[in-house]
This record gives structure tokens, C-alpha cells and sequence, in this order.
């Protein structure tokens, strides 16, 4: 917590936070539509990232970017589809 107003010098006062994180089961079409759009808004932009270039001596940044999102969206059998669609256009967009 920062400190007093009128102290502006102080020290913070320590707290605890609890979070509690839910992901979502699904994603709509509406996220899966935005996903693509933001696909084909940055493949034109002079600091675009190159996806099929290393990002490290094991992993390009294709690879990266994958294991990534595998990890934070849903497992169901239609979005693994959809992210090859992206993937694919990022393979594509440079």
C-alpha cells in the first residue's frame, strides 16, 4: 500500500493478495476473428517479428509463440484448428 498523502517519503505498507485465475473453457468467434485481424494488421509493419527466424539455437519464434498460447487457451478439439490458421498466416505474413 503506498503511504500516507501527507508523507509522500514513506515507506509502502506491505500486503498480501490472493488472486484467483479462471481460464475460459472456450473462446469466441469474435476472439478468434480479432486474432486474425491482428495477424493481418502487423504483417506490414517495418519491426514485424520473422516467425520462421531462431529465437533460440532450439526453437524459432513460430515455435515459441506456440507453446506459449498451448499453455493459456483452451484445449477443445475447434480451436487447435483455428490456431493453425493463425500460425499458418504468421508462417505466410513475412
Amino acid at each position: 500500500m503506498p503511504p500516507p498523502e501527507q508523507r509522500p517519503y514513506d515507506y509502502g505498507i506491505p500486503m498480501e493478495v490472493e488472486v484467483t485465475y479462471i481460464q475460459d473453457g472456450f473462446l469466441t468467434n469474435d476472439i478468434l476473428h480479432e486474432m486474425m485481424l491482428l495477424v493481418e494488421f502487423y504483417k506490414g509493419a517495418p519491426d514485424m517479428v520473422k516467425f520462421q527466424d531462431a529465437w533460440s539455437q532450439e526453437q524459432t519464434y513460430l515455435d515459441k509463440l506456440k507453446g506459449s498460447l498451448a499453455s493459456r487457451t483452451p484445449k477443445d478439439q475447434g480451436f487447435g484448428h483455428i490456431l493453425e490458421q493463425v500460425y499458418t498466416a504468421l508462417q505466410h505474413s513475412s
